[in-house]
């Protein structure tokens, strides 16, 4: 169980993930602001983009000693730290609207309106 933030940065959106009870930062991981819905299952994350594409972003664990929380809004210091996104070629035709998974299955399900 995990709390996730999303907050806006200039052109681009900045998830953290925190351990709960304790509000450790777990990952970071940076991703277009054009992202409508996402779902997680363990260190995969798949992002639904209002163009139709998909964005994969696998979650690495956060170093505490490379970023603070203080530096979360200092781009350059966490521009790529915690995640590596891949963004997939456009699999549906208008805006995904709908992300889940299926934990025991490991699968994402999509759907666009």
């Amino acid at each position: 169980t995990c709390l996730v933030t999303r907050s806006r940065q200039q052109d681009t959106d900045l998830l953290c993930f925190y351990s709960l009870p304790g509000l450790t930062l777990l990952h970071l991981a940076r991703m277009g602001s054009d992202v409508l819905t996402y779902a997680r299952i363990g260190s995969s994350l798949l992002c639904g983009c209002s163009s139709g594409q998909l964005d994969l972003v696998t979650l690495t664990e956060h170093r505490e000693e490379s970023t603070t929380l203080e530096d979360v809004d200092n781009e350059s210091q966490v521009s790529s730290e915690g995640s590596e996104s891949r963004r997939m070629k456009a699999e549906h035709n208008s805006a995904v609207l709908s992300v889940d998974s299926c934990h025991n299955m490991g699968i994402f399900c999509t759907c666009s309106g």
